[in-house]
């Protein structure tokens, strides 16, 4: 309640004070449980919701300890960890991995970091959370982090390389949340600035996809004309700043 209703300007001074965040930021290494990290993820993710504090996040070390809980979860525990995730059973490393991805996505809005954020390594493992068996709130904070770092550096070329495009096709598909068709089609629209990538794009079958996404009130058509080699929305910085809150996707 702290963090969400006093003034960020003032809060800002007593939180480096107390070193509130590098102590959260501790609270997510290897050695803690997942419950300790999923509570201190969750206090990270009210912070990044200020633009002073996802700096003071990435200058306490933040970054490197989020990318580490985007690993991959052996397949017996994703299965549990979906259950759990699933049921709400905060604690879950499905939970954790989530929460990271959320922290990492709202990072992703202050465009200074996103150097860090890329020498970080966390392209790969953001593509990785945009495949099938990932619970739909990861995969949709996964597609908006890869869109976010589109739209902060040129990065179009290395997420493209990464693997991103096939997957964030895949999450255009009428079964996936309306959020999650939002956020891929948006990070695709930028990516389809890139002619090569265009190509790509093009090749992995999201002419099918555009069809169901020029639907009416479908929110993900405001970037089908760039799918499709028309020009996108006046302002996608804006459109990834006005995209549904990172808490309520999927």
């Amino acid at each position: 309640m702290l963090v969400t209703q006093a003034d960020p300007e003032n809060l800002t001074a007593i939180v480096a004070a107390a070193g509130t965040i590098r102590e959260l930021v501790l609270l997510l290494g290897p050695r803690n449980t997942p419950d300790v990290q999923y509570g201190a993820a969750g206090c990270l993710m009210c912070f990044s919701d200020f633009e002073d504090f996802r700096n003071r996040i990435a200058d306490d070390g933040g970054i490197p300890m989020l990318v580490v809980l985007l690993a991959p979860l052996p397949p017996g525990e994703a299965a549990r960890a979906q259950l759990q995730a699933t049921a709400r059973l905060g604690g879950s490393r499905a939970e954790v991995q989530m929460s990271a991805t959320v922290i990492l996505c709202d990072l992703t809005l202050n465009d200074n970091l996103a150097a860090g954020l890329v020498a970080a390594g966390v392209i790969g493992p953001l593509v990785a959370l945009l495949a099938s068996g990932v619970i739909e709130e990861t995969q949709c904070e996964a597609a908006g982090a890869l869109m976010g770092l589109v739209l902060a550096g040129d990065n179009s070329v290395v997420i493209a390389a990464a693997g991103a495009i096939p997957p964030l096709v895949a999450l255009l598909r009428p079964a996936c949340q309306p959020d999650v068709q939002h956020r891929a089609s948006g990070a695709l629209g930028r990516l389809a600035v890139n002619a090569d990538n265009a190509a790509t794009i093009a090749g992995a079958g999201v002419i099918p996809a555009l069809v169901a996404l020029l639907s009416p009130g479908t929110r993900a058509r405001m970037w089908a004309p760039r799918l499709a080699g028309s020009r996108a929305p006046a302002s996608p910085t804006q459109s990834l700043r006005a995209a549904p809150s990172r808490r309520s996707c999927g």
